[in-house]
């Protein structure tokens, strides 16, 4: 049997990992409500941590395979986040 961890708790400070791995953000509208979610987080007191590629495309994902896995990778194997 598995025994499940409980994640620490985010506090002021924390660093959280945005990040787009399924379909583009597409269009200057969703790309500015990311941005807004983005700030609303750090009003809150948290970091945040996202890569140059966010936005990337490629057909109807959000970039190439290795892309995709890399962002998610990067960020689950950084120990100074706390969330993705």
């Amino acid at each position: 049997m598995t025994t499940l961890e409980k994640p620490n708790a985010l506090i002021p400070g924390s660093t959280i990992a945005i990040v787009a791995p399924a379909g583009p953000v597409l269009g200057e509208q969703a790309q500015e409500g990311l941005c807004a979610g983005i700030a609303a987080l750090e009003r809150a007191g948290f970091q945040t941590a996202q890569r140059q590629d966010l936005f990337a495309q490629e057909g109807f994902l959000a970039g190439d395979d290795a892309r995709r896995a890399a962002e998610i990778m990067e960020y689950v194997a950084r120990p100074d986040v706390g969330a993705i």
